[in-house]
């Protein structure tokens, strides 16, 4: 029974609400990393760093440089095509949208060692003092020491990490048109199996071959080669396949049905200047959301987790 004097919302409404929302939690962001990054700077901490006495075999520091090199290329190539593929459409697209969106979580980052070591960055690399004693309540192990590496998966990783959703999207898509009849239920578990396995590659990439960074606070029991310096929590592949899942099922279906999401489907009718900057908007604030979810589950296991492993090298080390 409908009330005298009320209409329900029609569909465009119904999107353009949600996009709003959306949009608004991408300007809540923005202002908060703001505030976080302009106390960060006016103390001093525009100053990046390379430790020269960290004990680093000259093979795994040139590996080190090839990762970062690697990511800057990368972080480069993307920005490129991002902007090729704007101009083409006249329009913020989806890709550019999630992409920009990933690339502003960076500030969250420290949230891993929130409480406990979670993870430690390379010292042989590039790196800035972290954001962390900046973001409220924040009160990880020995402040002074944290670092954050502008070129690893602290800061441009972010970014990066979009590559790994459209991999996933394009597997997605491929199972979809070999079985026709699935719906996004079975396409999104195709889709975290998928992130488990690029999960699995990229971090052991990252971590064992580059040396960029490590996981020092997990359950052992509940990691691949737990107890050593390069272990692989299962709680952390687990959650990051499930975020990178929840940005490849978007761009599959954007990409092969026309479909915008709901959050990023703008205002019908609006400019389409305003319906651009709201995608862009609600991007930020849907990437944040997921990246914030991802770093309290994994801020929790470190806080509950074992003991550093004993192997770490001295230049992951805070000392």
């Amino acid at each position: 029974m409908t009330r005298i004097g009320t209409r329900p919302l029609p569909p465009g409404a119904r999107r353009s609400r949600w996009a709003v929302l959306w949009a608004g939690a991408g300007v809540l962001s923005l202002l908060a990393q703001a505030w976080v990054i302009g106390r960060w700077a006016a103390d001093g901490n525009l100053s990046i760093a390379l430790d020269r006495n960290t004990g680093i075999p000259a093979w795994r520091e040139a590996l080190t440089w090839t990762g970062q090199g690697m990511i800057a290329l990368a972080l480069l190539a993307m920005a490129v095509l991002a902007v090729r593929e704007c101009r083409r459409t006249r329009s913020i697209t989806l890709n550019t949208a999630l992409g920009a969106g990933l690339s502003l979580c960076f500030w969250l980052d420290p949230l891993l060692n929130y409480a406990a070591p979670a993870a430690a960055y390379s010292r042989a690399a590039l790196h800035l003092p972290s954001l962390g004693p900046y973001l409220p309540g924040w009160h990880g192990p020995r402040p002074e020491q944290e670092i954050a590496v502008p070129l690893g998966s602290s800061v441009a990783g972010w970014f990066v990490l979009i590559t790994w959703a459209w991999l996933i999207s394009v597997v997605v898509e491929h199972s979809a048109r070999r079985r026709p009849t699935w719906k996004t239920p079975r396409l999104a578990l195709v889709g975290f199996a998928t992130g488990l396995a690029v999960t699995f590659v990229g971090e052991t990439l990252m971590i064992y071959v580059f040396g960029l960074y490590a996981w020092t606070g997990t359950i052992h029991a509940l990691s691949l080669f737990g107890g050593h310096w390069y272990q692989l929590p299962l709680t952390e592949m687990m959650s990051l396949s499930a975020l990178l899942t929840l940005l490849a099922i978007p761009l599959y279906r954007q990409r092969v049905h026309g479909r915008t999401p709901r959050f990023l489907g703008g205002a019908p009718g609006a400019r389409p200047a305003v319906v651009s900057w709201t995608r862009l908007l609600a991007a930020i604030g849907y990437c944040n959301l997921l990246i914030c979810a991802y770093m309290a589950l994994n801020a929790f296991v470190a806080f509950s987790g074992d003991p550093v492993p004993a192997d770490l090298p001295g230049f992951l080390r805070k000392e």
